[in-house]
């Protein structure tokens, strides 16, 4: 990201910046056993794909190939975070923010 930055929109780079920063408190929730993690997850997912269509949206030409792949990472994890709740019914989880 560092090395591309300078190249790409500054919206959609602070929109990157706020994204991940927002990850990465929903993954330290999820760690904490923190009973509201599944929310936040799925809440990341959502932004996510407002993220991916907002991309597409404001910058067709430009990054149209990035609002694809963050759109697919956005289904492709949710999907894999649905298949491990319906899957699992995450007995290690005592506080039961996954579960």
């Amino acid at each position: 990201m560092l090395q591309v930055e300078k190249t790409l929109p500054r919206a959609f780079v602070l929109m990157i910046f706020f994204w991940m920063c927002f990850s990465m408190f929903v993954q330290g929730a999820a760690l904490e056993g923190r009973a509201y993690a599944r929310k936040l997850e799925w809440l990341r997912f959502g932004i996510t794909l407002a993220l991916a269509l907002v991309t597409y949206l404001l910058w067709p030409q430009a990054l149209a190939t990035a609002a694809f792949f963050i759109a697919g990472y956005a289904a492709l994890s949710a999907l894999a975070f649905a298949f491990e709740a319906h899957k699992h019914d995450n007995d290690r989880n005592a506080a039961g923010a996954f579960g």
